[in-house]
């Protein structure tokens, strides 16, 4: 029953679910987290709304469109960066690069190797995802 409820949302209406979100709630520093293509429309309306797009072993799109990318084996990391950016705001990409989590890279996209990132990246979602994560 559960899995019939469920009802997939694609790039547009994740965009339009964070823009709503944050107006209805007041939050004027969106921090969002995706991995593929169907967020780059998410990432660009949280940046648009002065937010933080986190790419987590995100895929060439993600990456494109991400001001951070993770790579972890961990959602751990994932929550230590949102706590930092919550805590932080913009400031927090000031301080990124002090983060240690074990197992875990992260990069500020802007003052990184794009395709070192991606190479990475892939093989991270490889490793935990098996074959799945050659998908992309």
């Amino acid at each position: 029953k559960i899995v019939e409820s469920v009802k997939a949302v694609g790039a547009g209406e994740k965009a339009k679910i964070v823009r709503g979100y944050c107006e209805s709630k007041g939050i004027d520093f969106p921090v969002v987290v995706g991995d593929s293509i169907s967020d780059y429309k998410m990432f660009e309306a949280a940046r648009g709304l002065g937010g933080v797009a986190i790419a987590f072993n995100g895929n060439e799109y993600a990456l494109k469109h991400a001001d951070v990318a993770i790579i972890s084996p961990t959602a751990m990391s994932e929550a230590k960066v949102i706590e930092l950016f919550m805590e932080r705001k913009e400031r927090a990409f000031e301080v990124l690069s002090a983060v240690s989590i074990p197992e875990t890279e992260i990069y500020i996209m802007e003052n990184s190797d794009f395709g070192e990132v991606l190479e990475k990246s892939k093989r991270m979602r490889v490793r935990l995802r098996g074959l799945a994560g050659e998908l992309g």
